[in-house]
């Protein structure tokens, strides 16, 4: 049995969309299904949450994994790319729970959960339900068990982050634990409007 190739960060998708790469390929790059053609990551962007279990993170022969992977990388590239805003996760296979993109501003710890939501065609999205919340009989509101979870999967890796100040690590945190929290539901392609929440 021969060694695994290794992976190489950002490489890119090299050949034919489908096409099973030859050894030449996965020297030069990654295996399809990792990242789309031509992603390029935004100065400090970390691994996606795909590459660091080495896992695919779509089928490049289905078009909309790849349509969704290619809006989810250019939404961690937007995020990454905003002012005192850092993202922390990103990039788990397409299809898992929780939100597409976690951030925490470096200044204030505030941390914000994101979702993608590629439309092709011409409509507004609505708030994620990734991010609801419910409401009881009594009229107590909670959390809904995908908004818990996104939180939780938050919590855990900020908790793990090893790049955040010290001390905004702990803002963060404390601010998960009070549940304050930001939430943006991003449309995508002909979809253009985006939902901001808490």
């Amino acid at each position: 049995m021969s060694a695994a190739a290794p992976l190489v960060p950002y490489a890119g998708v090299l050949g034919e969309v489908g096409r099973a790469p030859d050894s030449l390929s996965v020297l030069r790059g990654l295996a399809p299904g990792f990242l789309t053609e031509g992603f390029r990551p935004a100065p400090g962007l970390p691994l996606s949450q795909a590459m660091l279990r080495g896992v695919p993170r779509f089928n490049p022969d289905i078009p909309e994994h790849v349509v969704a992977a290619k809006a989810e990388e250019d939404l961690a590239n937007v995020v990454q790319a905003m002012p005192d805003e850092q993202v922390v996760r990103w990039g788990d296979p397409i299809g898992s729970h929780g939100g597409d993109v976690i951030s925490v501003n470096r200044r204030t710890g505030e941390v914000a959960l994101w979702d993608s939501k590629y439309r092709s065609a011409n409509v507004r999205v609505q708030h994620s339900p990734t991010f609801a919340k419910t409401t009881s009989a009594d009229g107590q509101v909670t959390d809904s068990d995908a908004r818990a979870f996104s939180i939780a999967q938050a919590r855990e890796t900020i908790g793990a982050d090893q790049t955040l100040p010290p001390a905004i690590k702990q803002r963060a945190l404390d601010n998960l634990s009070r549940g304050q929290i930001k939430t943006r539901t991003v449309g995508q392609g002909s979809a253009k409007n985006s939902v901001i929440g808490n």
